[in-house]
């Protein structure tokens, strides 16, 4: 019975502290987002160079150095590319934006029409209220921000490639005991492992999802169809309410720019038939089990690290959470933790 005692005790001992440090956390997150979030992206960008590297690495002659500079010139031109192409096409859209204004009135009168019974006054004022332009160039200011952290992130991840080859050495002298050393290890081994999987499993299949899409929609005609292409994939690393918000940016402009429902409707059919094959049946199947997430926990974690970083912390999500549960399973007294983050009962 004692020993019963001591346990439960124990128990809440450890619960407590452990929820206290997760308070202390969050709010950490809150004031020194501005230090982390480029931090955390360039974390992101690490991985995915290790991740491209290694794949580089393997099918070709290459040996390790020039397969990790092929892999970072590759990820900085698509991210140089995607910077421009957004600038673009957000120019362009500014530029088309009075004609998509008046196309949405004149299908809303069109509507009115067919539809005698339903008044969309309300509809037509409130659509007059909308500028287009200004909505445009708030995507393009929010870009710029993204692109005033480049220096930041670049800077970060020269660090992490500079503490990449001397974390050996580290590590032992961390954990002088071998026993120690090589439980560290292997718990640093697993996340990388699951970490390098994720993001590049994720960015294939988002990249596939970009291309489909792309296809789509310049098949329909709509305009500025590469920039639309680039959301709809880019989104696809939310879980969940991505692939939605993906689908519905490109739906709303095909409907601005025709001011019919006809594209829209074939644009709507086209993308959610790429979302729902890309979505349900290839990634389940390039993924598997390995992330191991409980879906309420991506839930909670998505509507969390949303209202703590916005956008970005719904990207980096699943990333943060998969970490977390493989750290706390490797402690027996946080192991019921990462249990209940788990969706199986195993979790290594």
């Amino acid at each position: 019975m004692p020993v019963n005692k001591d346990s439960k005790l124990n128990f809440i001992q450890n619960s407590f502290f452990f929820l206290a440090s997760i308070l202390m956390l969050g709010y950490l997150l809150v004031i020194g987002k501005s230090i982390i979030i480029p931090f955390v992206i360039a974390l992101f960008f690490w991985y995915l160079i290790n991740a491209l590297s290694n794949k580089i690495f393997s099918f070709t002659t290459f040996n390790k150095k020039i397969s990790m500079c092929i892999a970072f010139l590759l990820i900085a031109a698509s991210i140089a590319g995607f910077v421009q192409v957004t600038k673009d096409n957000v120019q362009a859209f500014i530029e088309q934006a009075p004609a998509y204004q008046d196309n949405i009135n004149v299908f809303i009168d069109q509507f009115t029409r067919k539809f005698g019974a339903l008044d969309l006054t309300g509809a037509k004022d409130i659509m007059k209220k909308v500028n287009f332009g200004q909505l445009a160039a708030g995507i393009v200011g929010a870009v710029s921000s993204l692109a005033k952290m480049t220096i930041t992130i670049l800077i970060y991840l020269a660090f992490l490639f500079l503490e990449q080859s001397t974390f050996s050495w580290k590590l032992k002298a961390l954990f002088p005991k071998d026993e120690s050393r090589m439980n560290a290890k292997e718990i640093l081994e697993k996340i990388g492992r699951s970490l390098q999987s994720y993001i590049g499993l994720k960015t294939l299949a988002s990249v596939g999802m970009g291309l489909c899409g792309y296809v789509v929609l310049f098949s329909l005609n709509i305009d500025n169809a590469v920039f639309w292409a680039l959301i709809f994939g880019l989104l696809n690393f939310i879980p969940y309410v991505g692939p939605f918000i993906g689908t519905a940016l490109p739906v709303f402009a095909a409907l601005v720019q025709f001011g019919d429902i006809s594209h829209a409707f074939l644009a709507l059919a086209g993308l959610v038939a790429v979302a729902f094959i890309i979505g349900n049946v290839i990634e389940p199947r390039i993924f598997g089990n390995s992330l191991n997430l409980s879906p309420l926990v991506i839930l909670l974690s998505l509507a969390i690290w949303g209202s703590l970083w916005g956008i970005i912390g719904m990207i980096l999500c699943i990333p943060m959470m998969v970490s977390i549960m493989i750290i706390l399973y490797q402690f027996e007294d946080l192991r019921p933790y990462a249990l209940l983050m788990s969706e199986k009962e195993k979790t290594e």
